[in-house]
């Protein structure tokens, strides 16, 4: 029972139209029209509904937004069922319902039935977008009834509360909160992104309604997070881990023993679900907690820390002086790698949870909005922009001077760096989410799908040389050494593929998803899971030599620094231990 948005046709020469749906059971959906001359009208609007606590809180901040956006805008934001929605000149929102239907005037909360659309036009009356409530089910005769109550408006200040909205507000949450208690179950939504759900704690849409795995399209990957799950998966029962107090400044370093001994802690104020990049004895990483952070790799010491426009999932990536991330509101920075100083950053059309590839002097890197973007790596200069029609979670994987990226769609392609030319493309039967892995010597990149596809494809032309099928959806980039590509599934499968697609060798299983890339040191495989549990096993053979549990779930992949492993949690930890 969820509300999506479907775009339209037409083309828009005034208004930026970003549409985002969110994952099942929570996360919210958002159509946000901006006017195209306010350049930042879109970014503010994004940061505006960054981390939303509550209903209420969306009800506020959306109140907030109302307040403070440019002329011209527009926009319509849900959760389940119900949409906040702000209509706005030159745009009709028109709701179409079992009883006929109308237009809708004025800002207000609307419950959407089985069957239910509203549909966005134009000035010139051209489909500008579609909101459809959950298919009826057969036979099901749709309930007519809906509550209609009007919120914050724009000239009210948005922090004055309006009662009734507020009373309808807090049914939706009690209903929300209080229904997974009385032991409600749903099936499980498919993951969309690295999106992690909050604490159960906090009062968090998304945390209040999800209830199974795999990654995301929500206003953000962005709430607090909490241990358990999938990025998209039900709050921990077990609550999770503490993060650090607001007194305290981003990133703390906690060590019992010497650090050059026994390891180190890193602690920052949110999840950590970028993997970090290690160069020159440091380690670079961004957080949910809206920071891109570099350590030193021997002892956690915080070198330098910038602030960004919104959580960072993606990520960094390296090339002489600069590092390369992009934002969950929509910027891609590149960094100097010696201070965290901010040369240039390029601006995209949606919130980004995937990470960079550098190809032919470009900076390439997929957003929400459904768009592919290229930048130059010196300047910040933007070379194209391609759109494949969907929300881009995959990042894209760098093969001589091009790049290898999925789609929705389940289409891979392979694209030039520095024009975006188009070299091949490749249909699978499922959304590719996960980034592609090179073989050793070049020649194919390895892509697995979310039914469990795994296919080699020829790096020069896209050809399939090989395909398998593991159990369940593939969310993390394969892992491939020696004669062996490993791939992790959202359902708890570590499988060992033979490199020339004679079958698997071998499986491991673990209690939640192997979303993470394993990391191979030797003949042991580390292997951390969405339960926050890390796996070494045998490389021949996937036997459990040892385990261990980190502070919370494990969305990023470990890597390897010296003669330690560093892996981040959703309890918002970059930790540092022996190898195995």
């Amino acid at each position: 029972m969820h509300v999506r948005i479907e775009p339209g046709p037409a083309e828009l020469p005034d208004h930026r139209v970003h549409c985002e749906n969110g994952r099942e059971r929570g996360a919210p959906t958002a159509l946000i029209l901006v006017p195209r001359g306010d350049a930042t009208a879109l970014a503010r609007a994004l940061r505006q509904l960054h981390d939303p606590q509550g209903p209420l809180d969306l009800d506020r901040r959306l109140g907030q937004l109302a307040a403070e956006a440019p002329d011209g805008t527009a926009f319509a934001v849900g959760v389940e069922r119900d949409v906040w929605v702000f209509p706005g000149a030159p745009f009709e929102f028109r709701l179409v319902t079992i009883s006929g239907s109308e237009t809708i005037g004025e800002p207000q909360v609307i419950r959407f039935d089985a069957g239910d659309r509203c549909e966005v036009r134009d000035a010139a009356g051209e489909l500008v977008a579609t909101l459809r409530g959950p298919s009826p089910a057969a036979g099901a005769t749709p309930d007519v009834e809906r509550t209609r109550i009007v919120p914050a408006r724009k000239e009210r200040p948005a922090r004055v509360p309006v009662p009734a909205l507020a009373l309808a507000i807090a049914v939706v949450g009690l209903a929300v909160f209080v229904a997974p208690l009385l032991g409600r179950k749903e099936p499980a939504a498919p993951r969309q992104d690295a999106y992690t759900p909050p604490p159960a704690a906090a009062e968090s849409l998304a945390a209040a309604v999800t209830d199974a795995s795999p990654e995301e399209l929500a206003i953000d990957e962005e709430v607090p997070a909490r241990s358990g799950g999938g990025p998209d998966s039900a709050p921990a029962e077990d609550g999770g881990e503490e993060l650090a107090t607001a007194a305290e400044p981003p990133g703390v370093v906690s060590t019992e023993t010497p650090a050059e001994e026994a390891g180190w802690t890193f602690r920052a104020k949110d999840s950590i679900t970028s993997t970090p990049w290690v160069h020159e004895g440091r380690l670079f990483f961004g957080s949910r907690d809206a920071h891109v952070y570099c350590v030193d790799a021997r002892t956690g010491e915080r070198v330098w820390a910038t602030e960004t426009d919104g959580g960072v999932a993606s990520s960094p990536r390296g090339e002489g002086e600069l590092l390369y991330v992009g934002t969950y509101g929509g910027t891609v920075l590149a960094l100097r790698q010696r201070d965290g100083r901010v040369e240039w950053e390029g601006r995209t059309g949606g919130k980004i949870v995937a990470s960079a590839a550098l190809a032919d002097g470009s900076v390439v890197i997929g957003a929400q909005d459904g768009k592919v973007y290229a930048f130059d790596a010196g300047s910040g200069r933007a070379r194209w922009a391609l759109d494949l029609g969907g929300p881009v979670r995959a990042s894209a994987e760098p093969v001589a001077g091009n790049v290898v990226i999925g789609g929705e769609d389940g289409t891979v392609r392979c694209l030039g760096g520095r024009d975006g030319r188009l070299v091949w493309e490749t249909r699978l039967p499922a959304a590719v989410r996960a980034p592609a892995a090179r073989t050793a010597d070049g020649n194919s990149v390895i892509v697995g799908a979310q039914d469990g596809t795994v296919a080699c494809l020829a790096a020069s032309t896209g050809k399939v040389r090989w395909r398998s099928k593991v159990a369940a959806e593939i969310n993390g980039r394969p892992c491939v050494v020696d004669d062996l590509v490993l791939v992790g599934t959202g359902k708890g499968h570590l499988v060992a593929l033979a490199a020339d697609g004679s079958g698997a060798r071998w499986t491991a299983r673990a209690d939640r998803g192997f979303d993470a890339t394993p990391l191979v040191v030797g003949d042991r495989i580390v292997a951390p899971s969405y339960d926050g549990k890390v796996h070494v096993l045998t490389l021949d053979s996937g036997k459990e030599i040892s385990s261990w549990a980190a502070s919370g779930g494990i969305w990023a992949s470990p890597v390897r620094s010296g003669d330690r492993v560093v892996l981040g949690t959703l309890g918002g930890e970059l930790t540092a231990v022996a190898l195995p």
